[in-house]
């Protein structure tokens, strides 16, 4: 943190003069020991993913921003290019990149140099690595500078372009002047934007030391002479110039898991995918252990850990295996790619060699390779060794985009003879899984570049299939290709004989005859609203009488007259569209056919030229439009704005409304479909008419459906008070009574009974007279009194006292009658009886 200070990298903020409602961010920090690192081995590390006090972390604020730098993949391959090779590393690159002060807030931290000084407020100037946008600002800024520097340093520029990865940088040359040029000439480019290279290495020492030599002590550069280092994670010994593998799974004896698995897989890494037929099946065990779904931390099966300690026992053998780095001969005259694939039942692959050939020699170098693993679901071996083409295709398309070289000749080479039929082919010929891969294929590949070989000289069978890391090192294969490779006459006949086995992707082929009818788009089809439509139409009419007539120009909004005009036009067009026949007869004066749809609407032409609908109506005190109706179509679009505009205006009138409407000025055949058609299309309509869900009744009750005497069991209750006069002459004076209903469950007869008032007394009476008449029920029902209106005090008062009267209950009691009472607050218990009522009331 001193170092951050001394360099200005880092500044202490003054507390007095902090203002707590400005915006900023504390972003918490600890260090970290890397003991692999050659010159920094204590780091700081900043957290900025760290939430605040508002739960909100400055990362999240952040945007990452795109990729400024190539693929490690093109970088990688491009290193293997060249004769020298040269490494170096940015000096503290993120913190050679400021910030604006006024960003600067949100990178406060608190630090205090010994424990027993005061914690202090500083904040960092620089780019901070934990932020999310810092490897976008740090590498825009060095693309920046190679675009501005381009002109002074053309091929520093294109160094710094293309091979820089993050702060790393992989370069090389075919000889040792232009190395010992272009060493000088990066340094000075990344000086300009205030950037320094250190720990260079290359496989050539002596270049390194001359560039040094050539430069002031300023620039001068840190030689790494250590036997090996690592460069973008792969390990590389520079005196041998060679790669080599330096990893191990550790076994600390508990039983492996699906995260323990993974994680070990993962530290295998190798991005041109020299190890591949180790690695493949590490990849299909892992396809295997999803298939037990079994949770992250459960111990896989035993079958599994089988496999596993297999695999893992066998990793100490790669630690024997070299990559040479160099893939091509020194001044090379002729460069070939020749590109495998395979596939098997569970995995398919691809594989690139890379072949030089120069006045002495010829050497072949494999270069990089995929694999994928098969999916779960079958699919056929003829299916999967067409994706391996596929992804052969990709990738050399991807080898063509990295590699800064004049490629010759490309080469592709499958064991397939049904692939190799299906690539001679039209893609078009094949079913869509087959088309579709046969096009992207011969969109890079062409047939003519595709040949066939011998399954036991196919180098991806070895990918495809995977083979055990103490068998790797020695096979020839693999690393070289098939032995004819390095020949210098290689028969490249791409004429083979088509696979009859092919034909079951054939795609089967129909037959359709097509006629053209000529679409004819007229302005009624460009619009949906009718009364846009006439707007348009109207001002297209002002348009040419303006035209026409420049001295009396028409201005201002539209006139009724021009609207209408504009309507006879649009009419005008549709009947010379649909009537032509029935308007040319009529325009001769002569009768219409017998057979003509409109004959009997009496149709005549007016002095518009349009076809009106006759009538009696000529002596009618009415318009025009209502005497005679504008004869239309049911068929035509115009139609159907009409009748959708006259819906619409009206407030979506229904069916009849409408078609009166419509009918005060227009006739339109067979208009009552048209008109329902339309209404039933409106949405807001449908959504006015939409219908709720209906209850779904319960059963009836036991009292309603078993048979019993009629009137033994019946439902009771009141209505009123009616005014009636107890006798007739002048002076008397009104009275109130109540009616008692009595309802059969049975046979929904009714018995009423008039009641004086609503005493216990009268009830009974009322009741008595009942039985007198119709006999004695077993079980009366009626409302608990709580479910009438407010209206009717009186009467849920009677009812309600009726439930605790004595009298009452002791006459119940006495003629071994039953009253139930419904529940309160649900009128529907006592539906039979209120119907009644109602009835009664009529």
């Amino acid at each position: 943190m001193l170092e951050y200070l001394s360099l200005g990298h880092m500044e202490e903020v003054d507390e007095n003069s902090v203002d707590v409602k400005n915006e900023h961010f504390y972003i918490p920090h600890h260090h970290v020991i890397k003991e692999s690192s050659l010159t920094t081995r204590l780091r700081v590390v900043f957290n900025a993913s760290a939430k605040s006090s508002s739960g909100v972390s400055l990362n999240d604020t952040l945007m990452i921003g795109p990729k400024n730098q190539d693929d490690l993949f093109a970088i990688l391959l491009r290193f293997r290019s060249r004769n020298i090779a040269v490494m170096s590393d940015l000096q503290k690159m993120y913190r050679q990149v400021n910030i604006e002060n006024k960003d600067r807030n949100f990178q406060k931290i608190l630090w205090r140099d010994n424990p027993s000084s005061p914690i202090k407020t500083y904040r960092l100037c620089t780019v901070t690595y934990g932020t999310a946008s810092a490897s976008y600002l740090a590498t825009r800024v060095l693309k920046q500078l190679a675009i501005d520097e381009s002109s002074n340093f053309p091929k520093a520029s294109e160094v710094l372009l293309h091979n820089f990865y993050v702060d790393d940088v992989l370069f090389g040359a075919d000889t040792s002047e232009e190395s010992e040029k272009l060493i000088p000439e990066l340094q000075e480019l990344l000086c300009s934007g205030g950037f320094k290279l250190h720990k260079w290495c290359s496989n050539e020492k002596s270049v390194l030391e001359r560039a040094i030599k050539t430069e002031d002590s300023k620039n001068s550069c840190e030689i790494i002479d250590a036997k090996s280092i690592k460069i973008l994670g792969l390990e590389w010994e520079p005196a041998l110039d060679e790669f080599y593998c330096n990893f191990e799974i550790s076994n600390d004896g508990d039983l492996p898991t699906k995260r323990t698995i993974l994680s070990s897989v993962s530290k295998i890494f190798y991005p041109l995918g020299w190890l591949a037929p180790f690695i493949i099946g590490a990849k299909i065990l892992i396809q295997s252990i999803w298939t037990f779904q079994i949770s992250w931390d459960d111990p896989v099966p035993e079958e599994i850990n089988k496999k596993w300690t297999v695999f893992r026992d066998q990793l100490h053998h790669l630690k024997s295996i070299c990559i040479p780095r160099r893939a091509l001969l020194p001044n090379a005259t002729k460069i070939e790619l020749h590109a495998f694939c395979d596939a098997s039942e569970k995995a398919y692959a691809a594989v690139i060699y890379l072949k030089s050939i120069n006045d002495s020699s010829i050497s072949v170098k494999l270069l990089t390779s995929k694999t994928r693993v098969a999916p779960l679901k079958t699919v056929s071996i003829p299916r999967l060794e067409l994706c391996s083409a596929l992804l052969l295709c990709h990738l050399v398309q991807a080898v063509r985009n990295s590699l800064k070289i004049q490629i010759d000749s490309t080469y592709a080479w499958t064991d397939s003879m049904i692939v190799l039929s299906w690539l001679q082919s039209e893609s078009s010929r094949w079913k869509t899984f087959v088309a579709n891969r046969v096009s992207e294929i011969q969109s890079v590949l062409p047939s003519e570049v595709w040949n066939r070989i011998r399954g036991k000289e196919n180098p991806a069978d070895c990918a495809s299939r995977g083979i055990l890391p103490s068998e790797l090192k020695s096979h020839s294969l693999w690393w070289a290709g098939p032995s004819w490779l390095c020949e210098n006459n290689i028969d490249y006949s791409n004429h083979h004989p088509f696979c009859e086995d092919a034909l079951r992707e054939e795609r089967k082929k129909t037959t359709c005859a097509v006629g053209i009818v000529p679409l004819e788009l007229s302005i009624i089809d460009k619009y949906s609203s009718f009364a846009k439509l006439l707007r348009i139409v109207a001002w297209c009419f002002r348009f040419l009488h303006n035209a026409k007539s420049p001295s009396n120009k028409t201005k201002g909004f539209l006139t009724t007259l021009e609207i209408k005009c504009a309507k006879n036009a649009l009419v005008k067009i549709v009947q010379n569209q649909e009537l032509a026949s029935e308007l040319n007869i009529l325009r001769k004066g002569k009768p219409l056919n017998s057979k003509s749809k409109i004959i009997s609407l009496s149709p005549f032409i007016d002095e518009n030229g349009l076809i009106r609908v006759g009538g009696r109506l000529k002596n009618a005190s009415i318009s025009m439009d209502q005497k005679y109706p504008i004869l239309l179509p049911k068929n035509h679009r115009l139609t159907e704005m009409i009748v959708r505009y006259f819906h619409e205006k009206y407030l979506h009138a229904g069916p009849t409304l409408l078609l009166s409407i419509i009918r005060k000025e227009y006739w339109i055949t067979s208009a009552r479909s048209i008109v329902r058609h339309i209404i039933w299309k409106c949405v807001k309509c449908f959504h006015q008419k939409g219908q709720t869900a209906n209850q779904f009744m319960a059963d009836l009750p036991r009292s309603r459906v078993q048979p019993s005497r009629v009137f033994s069991r019946v439902g009771t209750d009141y209505a009123g008070p009616f005014l009636i006069k107890p006798r007739r002459g002048r002076g008397t004076q009104r009275m109130k009574c109540y009616i008692c209903v009595f309802v059969c469950f049975t046979t929904k007869a009714v018995h009423i009974e008039i009641v004086g008032d609503l005493t216990s007394e009268a009830f009974i009476a009322a009741l008595k007279r009942f039985i007198g008449r119709r006999g004695k029920p077993t079980e009366i029902y009626s409302d608990c009194g709580t479910n009438f209106t407010a209206a009717d005090r009186e009467l849920r008062r009677v009812v309600a006292s009726l439930r605790k009267d004595e009298p009452v209950n002791k006459f119940f009691m006495e003629e071994s009658i039953r009253w139930k009472f419904n529940p309160p607050a649900a009128p529907h218990f006592g539906g039979l009886w209120e119907a009644a009522i109602k009835s009664a009331k009529l």
